[in-house]
């Protein structure tokens, strides 16, 4: 399942108390919750429900990965260990010769059991 947040701010600037609501809607919404999780405003409000089905937009490409290897093309767009570590199917790759976010090898496992007997400590 997929949870994501959407908070309504009163005023186009956005102020500390938004700041706030936002982010303990954020602890609701699921990984990666920063990306799952809009602070908009009325008028903003209405491009965000249009994008639920629009794959390029960011709520709709969660929803139309949903069920699959959920990010795949997304992980190379995490520049930072943070960034990645927020996305559930990726994971940061220190070795060789370059630094990369890429797709953890938990992706591949569609069942409860190939994900238990996995080396790479994937949970289910």
């Amino acid at each position: 399942d997929l949870v994501f947040a959407v908070y309504l701010k009163k005023y186009a600037t956005t102020r500390e108390e938004d700041v706030a609501a936002s982010a303990t809607l954020e602890a609701l919404a699921t990984s990666p919750s920063a990306t799952h999780t809009q602070l908009v405003t009325v008028t903003e409000l209405k491009e965000v429900l249009e994008g639920l089905c629009n794959e390029n937009s960011t709520f709709g490409y969660f929803i139309s990965k949903h069920g699959g290897p959920v990010h795949k093309e997304r992980c190379s767009e995490w520049s930072t260990v943070g960034a990645c570590s927020t996305d559930s199917t990726c994971v940061w790759s220190a070795g060789g010769q370059e630094e990369a976010c890429v797709v953890t090898p938990c992706v591949a496992h569609c069942t409860e059991e190939a994900c238990t007997g996995d080396a790479h400590s994937c949970g289910w």
